[in-house]
């Protein structure tokens, strides 16, 4: 992702972003350690603790006690702390998907097909980010939300005669 800006915009936000994201890197290491089946995601700009393979409640639980740990630890901070679809991320603030938008819509060639596709929180400020009226232009957008869904589980194995 590059913001607004170029690659200079997303500098900028990684030098700002070197204050807070040792402290919640260490943060999120040590909830992976005790939270089996988390893990710890470094992205360019941000940084997020998965549980979406952990036990469940325990995942659930172990989420909203590490959102009260940054809350302290970020207070000052210019970040953003975002509950996402079994995940926790934090982000430098301002900094979203939906800064990349007017970029790709504005180099895409005519007749341009564009597909807006996410899952979670962090997909929403790309969707609000969708020219109005797209359909009526050159480039055609499309809005689309995938919703997760729980794989069903498995049926017990049928005896063999």
């Amino acid at each position: 992702m590059v913001a607004r800006g170029g690659r200079r915009g997303l500098a900028l936000h990684r030098a700002a972003g070197a204050k807070w994201r040792e402290p919640v890197r260490q943060l999120f290491e040590d909830f992976a350690a005790r939270t089996p089946g988390s893990l710890v995601e470094e992205k360019t700009a941000s940084i997020a603790w998965h549980y979406r393979m952990a036990d469940p409640e325990f995942g659930a639980s172990q989420a909203n006690e590490l959102r009260l740990h940054l809350a302290s630890i970020l207070s000052n901070e210019p970040v953003e702390i975002l509950p996402v679809v079994k995940a926790i991320e934090v982000r430098p603030h301002g900094l979203d998907k939906g800064r990349v938008v007017e970029t790709v819509v504005a180099a895409a060639p005519a007749g341009s097909i564009l597909a807006a596709l996410g899952d979670d929180r962090t997909d929403e400020d790309m969707f609000a980010a969708l020219p109005a009226g797209a359909l009526a232009g050159k480039t055609i957008v499309f809005d689309v939300k995938v919703l997760a869904v729980e794989p069903p589980k498995a049926s017990p194995p049928k005896p063999t005669n």
